[in-house]
């Protein structure tokens, strides 16, 4: 038997089914709606009252290794320690992974696929006996194929199905995906850069702890040489014994304030061991901080830092590409009330026979489109496009929110800097006038012509400055890094450049 020629006629009549639904898809209500946000966009003069009349430099961003500054290979190390095993970072990574899974698994299931089927059976068709032949459209057919009703069917098929993504649904979802997986990559520098300030904060807070326990127990030696004195004095009668008491009681004071100070060493060193992941008395381990002089110096202020700031801060860019997602899916579920068209595709070997399971008659081949329309499924179909509206709506409030918070913690961390440094300017002349003090107070005792507890009271008035100067220092130091992570703590992102790569 001649195998029978493809019908054309009934052929043609399927493409111009297929080209009449795509024409008539103009006329599809896609349930448009619009955005009740808009993304902002700082002005360029966002920040120009805090910046006064500070000149910003170019390159003047916070580099990657900013804490080299600080000149402590301990804290290097520190630091390092704590990216390597702090569970915040695994948790961001883990996320990274999975949002990439979810890209591939999309990625799997969309474009062309193929399946590939072999079976072969032993079966037994039912007999039945007396029966005659039937006739149908003037062929006779006999009820019973085969004199044994033992037959042993096989085939081998493959099938294979492309979609045609003439909407673009699948590459608004890839789109959306993409968008997701790198959102979660910026999240995970972002989860970096908070550990990161934070270890380095904590850790200049222990430096700062060491500087104010060795102030409290120089006072408390002062204090002690005086309260001997004062007691020396009453015992011999040359005081009422009033100031020999409050001598006594202000080194009573000092010597818990000494405790306290060694208290808060011991808690800090606790936190940064909490934060490396290895176990709160990992911080019981380490060194003083041995922090360099050139960590004080003044951070330089970037130029148009309020545009530029939108690529240099991973919560902003994560905001953005989540932003880019919900648009990606807005795209997606539009493409929903467009006809879906589909190639299919089937070719194979199939009979009842193994044995002539490779012979030619076994052969068989369809290939076809798919057409499926959703007439019926407006409704849902606009539904799930508002609900996708509304969601990309929240994404860009949390934009705007992101940027509106980041531009909060720059002008706050820039006021901070410039205040501690007036106030550290002021309180360097007290301490420089009262070191001249305890210096004059110092000569003059030597010659006989100062007692020594007023110079013991100098030293101890000029400690308490210096405790001052330290805390004021650690205020602007503190300050300084919330700026460096203000501003990304090196971080740079170009979207046009960066999204999309795998």
């Amino acid at each position: 038997m001649k195998p029978r020629s493809p019908n054309l006629p009934g052929t043609r009549t399927a493409l111009a089914s297929i080209l009449l639904v795509a024409m008539l898809t103009a006329c599809v209500d896609d349930g448009t709606a619009r955005h009740t946000v808009t993304m902002r966009t700082p002005a360029a003069d966002a920040l120009t009252k805090t910046l006064g009349t500070v000149t910003p430099a170019a390159q003047a961003w916070p580099s990657a290794d900013w804490i080299a500054a600080f000149g402590d290979p301990q804290l290097i190390a520190l630091v390092n320690e704590t990216v390597a095993n702090s569970p915040d970072i695994d948790v961001a990574n883990s996320r990274v992974a999975s949002a990439q899974a979810q890209l591939e698994t999309f990625g799997s299931t969309s474009g062309l696929s193929a399946t590939a089927t072999a079976s072969a059976l032993k079966a037994r068709l039912p007999k039945v006996d007396g029966a005659t032949n039937v006739d149908f459209a003037g062929n006779s057919i006999p009820i019973n194929l085969f004199t044994d009703p033992w037959v042993s069917p096989a085939s081998v098929t493959g099938v294979a199905h492309y979609d045609l993504d003439l909407w673009g649904r699948n590459r608004a979802v890839n789109r959306s995906l993409v968008s997701a997986r790198d959102a979660a990559r910026v999240d995970a520098q972002q989860a970096r850069l908070s550990l990161v300030t934070s270890v380095v904060t904590l850790y200049g807070q222990l430096d700062t702890d060491y500087a104010l326990r060795d102030l409290v127990a120089q006072k408390q030696q002062d204090e002690q040489r005086r309260d001997t004195i004062m007691q020396t004095r009453m015992n011999r009668g040359l005081d009422t014994g009033y100031d020999a008491q409050d001598a006594h009681i202000r080194l009573v004071k000092l010597a818990l304030q000494l405790q306290q100070a060694e208290d808060t060493i011991t808690q800090t060193r606790l936190q940064i061991g909490v934060l490396t992941g290895n176990g709160p008395e990992r911080g019981l381990t380490l060194a003083r901080p041995k922090l360099a002089s050139s960590s004080e110096t003044v951070l330089p202020l970037p130029a148009n830092l309020p545009l530029q700031l939108l690529g240099r801060r991973p919560d902003i860019v994560a905001a953005r590409l989540r932003v880019d997602a919900s648009e990606g899916r807005i795209d997606a579920a539009r493409a929903q009330f467009y006809p879906n068209i589909d190639l299919l595709a089937t070719a194979g070997l199939s009979t009842l026979n193994i044995g002539s399971l490779f012979s030619s008659s076994s052969a068989l081949f369809a290939i076809g489109p798919a057409v499926s329309l959703p007439i019926f499924e407006r409704p849902r179909l606009r539904a799930q496009l508002h609900t996708e509206q509304a969601n990309a709506d929240t994404m860009i409030a949390l934009y705007n929110q992101t940027l509106n918070t980041a531009l909060g913690e720059v002008a706050r961390s820039i006021a901070t800097v410039r205040g501690a440094d007036a106030q550290i300017a002021e309180q360097e002349q007290v301490v420089a006038a009262r070191n001249r003090i305890v210096w004059i107070s110092d000569e003059r005792h030597k010659r006989g012509l100062l007692p020594e507890e007023t110079l013991l009271s100098a030293r101890i008035s000029l400690a308490d400055d210096q405790i001052q100067l330290v805390s004021l220092r650690t205020q602007r130091r503190d300050a300084k890094i919330a700026l460096i992570r203000a501003l990304g703590g090196g971080f740079d992102y170009d979207i046009k450049e960066n999204h999309g790569h795998a």
